[in-house]
């Protein structure tokens, strides 16, 4: 699960290879791959955020028990395989040939204190995927027991648990982010802030990768992003704009080529549901028959061709059809524009002001077509721009805002982890609706949020989650939007197929 807002201007995945009639640039096995990122890391902790671009970069440092192939099927990783004794009781046995890269093999105490560690973190993105977890218990160093309290499918959360060595975290303590160490094929040589990271080869890590170093270089100027590409030719470039995209044609530049197939991403509006919300004395949006007005007035194929060129697909939900639990009987609200013109004229909302919150930055195109159709019902829209990231986390997070504009990635391929995230009742320990910043509650939702993953027949799990997401899409606490497609500029010197999930492994990437 990766939380995106604004509008979403980093493309995350393509599931397209290539091959090219031109002859490939030289390289050597010592040349540095170079991948263009659109941010710096807020840190190295591997267990704190959840952000896609930190992903990038500690998915090629750390390893998880288990892990998902290119079409979100699990295969084993730390763990070469599991049983169930019982229905609460989870045995791993360790990749014996698995070293960090200190040279210190794996052991089933460095499991235990990893997954022990994020319990703790209350900061942590991923502390939910622990929610289940009441007793890790270590029956030899390659052989552990991992206990629910319920029985529970429990993998696809361990898929996000990144394993960290013990006796290296309790030495660096609170400079954990400066030197992370783990059992992937890669280790931290050097960091310049807001510049570049540079990993190089575990020297411990079997197989041995093709490429041997990396270079990720940060390009956080949205505006610059296209210059930057032109001018230093990145072997893999992972967030640029869409509108860039027909300059790029044109220019046509040699050595680079573009790629796109269908993503995951949701793009959607955020209808805040509080029922006090700053400049209204009642909050509008409490009343469905506005929200729906407001859902039906939208025309997202229009959204698809003139925001993202036709590169994407209108969402009819909050995830997308690739994604366990995806309903195709969902449709999103249909009314006419006089059927919307009649509900907001009959709760009174003729000439209501609607302001959308969005970070500074982008071209507020697709705000500027959500306001042209709500213009056709009478309501107004307006912009209030977030300066800084952590001016929006704050007004998220505190609820100080009525709409905005929000992306989600379920990274998981189970929509299990959206419910949990964004649409289960906010708890105060952070264990449910962290990123519910709707303020949506709903009973049924919460109840099939806690049950389904105790569900383990596949068809009943599925027909409850698909139950759940009709529920959501008759109370409309966001407005679905759109999904990109996923859009890549790759260099004709490599070969890569890019997994469904978003992950960027460079030890799948080989030289041509």
């Amino acid at each position: 699960m990766r939380f995106r807002l604004g509008f979403v201007l980093a493309i995350l995945i393509c599931c397209t290879s290539f091959c090219s009639k031109e002859t490939p640039p030289t390289h050597t096995a010592k040349t540095p791959l170079v991948i263009l990122v659109g941010s710096e890391p807020s840190t190295l902790d591997p267990q704190i955020p959840f952000e896609v671009d930190s992903s990038y970069i500690l998915g090629n440092i750390f390893d998880s028990l288990v892990e998902f192939d290119g079409t979100f099927r699990l295969k084993p990783a730390l763990a070469k395989r599991w049983t169930n004794p019982d229905d609460k009781t989870w045995r791993f046995y360790l990749n014996e040939n698995a070293y960090f890269s200190d040279g210190n093999q794996i052991k089933a105490s460095d499991v235990a204190f990893s997954m022990n560690r994020l319990k703790t973190l209350h900061n942590s993105d991923l502390l939910g995927f622990t929610e289940h977890i009441s007793e890790i218990k270590v029956l030899n160093h390659q052989t552990l027991d991992i206990k629910t309290d319920i029985p529970f499918s429990i993998l696809n959360n361990l898929v996000f648990i990144p394993i960290l060595s013990e006796k290296h975290t309790i030495a660096v303590g609170d400079k954990i982010s400066e030197t992370p160490l783990g059992t992937g094929p890669y280790k931290l040589a050097s960091r310049e802030k807001n510049h570049k990271i540079v990993l190089t080869l575990n020297e411990y890590y079997t197989p041995k990768p093709e490429v041997e170093r990396i270079e990720f270089v940060i390009s956080s100027e949205v505006e610059h992003v296209l210059d930057d590409v032109l001018r230093l030719k990145p072997d893999l470039t992972l967030t640029l704009p869409f509108r860039n995209i027909e300059a790029f044609q044109k220019k046509n530049p040699p050595g680079l080529e573009l790629l796109s197939s269908n993503g995951i991403t949701v793009e959607y509006l955020i209808f805040n549901l509080q029922p006090q919300v700053q400049g209204f004395e009642k909050n509008p949006l409490l009343d469905i028959r506005l929200r729906k007005a407001l859902s039906c007035t939208v025309d997202r194929r229009q959204i698809v061709q003139t925001i993202v060129k036709g590169l994407g697909r209108p969402a009819t939900q909050l995830i997308a059809p690739e994604i366990f639990g995806y309903d195709p009987d969902i449709k999103p609200p249909e009314c006419t524009v006089d059927e919307a013109r009649r509900l907001v004229t009959e709760g009174g909302y003729q000439g209501l002001e609607i302001p959308i919150n969005t970070l500074e930055g982008g071209s507020y195109r697709l705000e500027n077509l959500l306001f042209q159709a709500w213009s056709k019902v009478g309501i107004k829209g307006s912009l209030r721009i977030w300066k800084t990231v952590a001016e929006m986390n704050t007004a998220l997070n505190s609820g100080d805002f009525l709409t905005a504009l929000g992306g989600y990635v379920c990274t998981s391929g189970d929509a299990s982890e959206l419910l949990s995230f964004g649409l289960h009742t906010r708890r105060a320990d952070s264990s449910y609706g962290r990123g519910n910043y709707a303020n949506y509650s709903n009973p049924e939702v919460d109840r099939i949020t806690e049950e389904n993953l105790r569900i383990l027949d596949a068809k009943s799990r599925l027909q409850m989650i698909q139950q759940a997401m009709k529920t959501i899409n008759a109370d409309i606490p966001y407005l679905p939007l759109l999904i990109y497609d996923d859009v890549y500029v790759v260099s004709k010197k490599i070969h890569w197929t890019p997994p469904a999930s978003g992950e960027v492994r460079v030890r799948n990437i080989y030289y041509r």
